[in-house]
């Protein structure tokens, strides 16, 4: 469960990244970038598309199934790179890291790229309220 100051950093994270988000999204489709996790993190019930030059082209080609899928993974990982995992499931609070930069840094050795949909996010609520099986 993330605290009330951990909510507000991400909320700050997701705002200064360069997609434009109120606090009830009103573009569909358009990924957010939430967040960087350590290498270890494989989403539950996730569902391998591919490889993708970026984590937006992840998030995109997540976004555009049918099962309409939520949060997309790209990996940065040597053993694992560029490639792309979507899922319903939103990794432990503990697990997020903040990106070096406000657009998504992640170390390359050992984080991969969460992104979020913010059609279906809504920053008004906190994040552990995201956290189940949609």
């Amino acid at each position: 469960m993330l605290s009330s100051n951990s909510f507000t950093l991400f909320s700050i994270l997701i705002l200064s990244s360069s997609f434009s988000l109120t606090a009830k999204a009103q573009s569909a489709g358009n990924p957010a970038f939430v967040g960087c996790v350590d290498d270890q993190y494989f989403p539950d019930d996730s569902f391998d598309v591919g490889q993708f030059n970026d984590p937006i082209s992840c998030a995109q080609a997540c976004f555009g199934q049918p099962e309409q899928f939520i949060y997309s993974t790209w990996t940065l990982v040597p053993q694992d790179i560029n490639r792309c995992y979507c899922s319903n499931t939103f990794p432990e609070s503990d697990l997020i890291q903040a990106g070096i930069d406000s657009v998504g840094g992640c170390d390359a050795e050992t984080q991969s790229y969460i992104h979020i949909t913010s059609s279906t996010f809504d920053l008004s609520l906190p994040l552990n309220n995201a956290s189940h099986h949609v």
